[in-house]
């Protein structure tokens, strides 16, 4: 307890020392214009860089989550009874192993020789 109680009055002690200072801020309508274009293009958290795409096969589960609504970087290929085939795009190889960890084991890279051995992901374990 005492110790909360030095925190509570350490911190209150640094924000009675604080002082805002508005004449100091400029509005710039072109950053704010500049911002609003580059979170708008975003798509990804990694969105710098190439754009990269993989098909993978989806059954079971994940085939009826994909029905349901079709996510924005995901595109339908082939439709069947048994699986769908979708081309999925991302930035970097982290949102596209771990969107296919969610899934496992109803979703399958296809194309495993456009991954690659990355850092992150070696084919030759699964």
């Amino acid at each position: 307890m005492y110790f909360m109680n030095l925190v509570y009055w350490w911190s209150n002690k640094n924000i009675s020392d604080l002082e805002m200072l508005y004449e100091n801020f400029t509005d710039n309508p072109q950053n704010e214009a500049d911002i609003e274009k580059l979170c708008v293009s975003m798509d990804s958290v990694w969105w710098n860089g190439e754009r990269k795409s993989v098909q993978l096969e989806v059954s079971g589960i994940a085939m009826y989550y994909l029905k349901r609504e079709i996510p924005t970087h995901i595109e339908l290929v082939e439709e069947r009874e048994e699986h769908y085939t979708v081309r999925f795009f991302y930035h970097h190889e982290i949102e596209l192993f771990a969107y296919v960890k969610s899934w496992i084991p109803n979703i399958r890279i296809l194309d495993l020789d456009a991954v690659g051995n990355t850092g992150y992901f070696h084919y030759d374990t699964f």
